[in-house]
């Protein structure tokens, strides 16, 4: 994506060096298009994602339900299918 370190892109927070919040939606999107990639699972430390106005397609991974303090998704207005994994319910 960037040279750069993602903890120091607009929106995305972190904790000790790890990722927290990963942010790529806004009130008009930022035109991501593809899925949701199941490699955010290896982001142990996630808890919030939000990718909502986009064009994503697909379904939701079920491995974001293995991230223990993962309780954020917000994934309105994209081409998502449902339903939802019940991994990610819990």
């Amino acid at each position: 994506l960037s040279d750069g370190d993602e903890c120091s892109w607009f929106g995305n927070d972190c904790k000790d060096g790890m990722i927290t919040k990963l942010y790529f939606g806004t009130s008009i999107g930022n035109s991501l298009a593809g899925t949701i990639p199941s490699e955010l699972a290896y982001l142990p430390e996630l808890e919030s994602l939000f990718l909502q106005n986009n064009r994503l397609r697909g379904t939701i991974p079920t491995e974001l339900g293995t991230l223990k303090k993962f309780h954020t998704l917000v994934v309105t207005n994209n081409l998502l299918e449902s339903p939802f994994p019940e991994s990610i319910l819990d």
